[in-house]
């Protein structure tokens, strides 16, 4: 996985949406046939159990919530804003996580994150705004950007040539009007 597998490039690239859950099994599950992906959201509840180990009692193993954060983090990094008001605030304050990692350094949720990055690479594009956003492979990107180039010079250009056309009929009209007129 790579700097560009976060909740805005799968929603921009692939067309993934974004589900909050509040069910902690249902933490990177996500449904083809919809696209839709949900995320378990509560990073303040993860953290409290992690930081109050002492006084609540042990539900969940500690390395499970640590990878669930880390999940977390890893859809939604620093640098990403969050704007979902639905959204724990907590998340908005994320530690940052490595570039590049292997779906299977995650014990529980690595199978999942391997399906979302095969969702995310084999992602045809359905609109244009996929393609603009989809700088991964540069050569599609760029055909994209000389199609329209040459598509707005064309009308630029076809827009100048109707002009100066009617301009010439214009002209010619009033000069064989004005040669009549002249008896020419």
């Amino acid at each position: 996985l790579s700097h560009d597998f976060n909740a805005r490039n799968l929603d921009r690239l692939a067309g993934i949406s974004i589900w909050f859950t509040a069910n902690l099994a249902d933490h990177l599950i996500y449904d083809p046939d919809t696209n839709r992906l949900q995320i378990y959201h509560y990073n303040s509840f993860l953290t409290a159990h992690l930081v109050n180990r002492s006084s609540v009692c042990f539900v969940f193993d500690e390395t499970f919530l640590r990878e669930t954060q880390q999940t977390l983090n890893l859809i939604f990094p620093c640098h990403d804003k969050v704007n979902n008001t639905d959204v724990d605030p907590t998340l908005r304050n994320v530690a940052p996580m490595p570039y590049t990692f292997h779906p299977s350094e995650f014990q529980f949720y690595g199978a999942r994150l391997e399906v979302l990055k095969d969702a995310l690479n084999s992602a045809r594009h359905a609109s244009t705004k996929q393609l603009w956003f989809d700088r991964r492979n540069r050569h599609a990107w760029c055909a994209l950007w000389v199609a329209v180039v040459i598509f707005v010079l064309t009308v630029i250009f076809g827009v100048i040539s109707s002009v100066t056309s009617i301009m010439q009929v214009r002209i010619a009209m009033k000069g064989a009007q004005a040669g009549r007129g002249q008896g020419i």
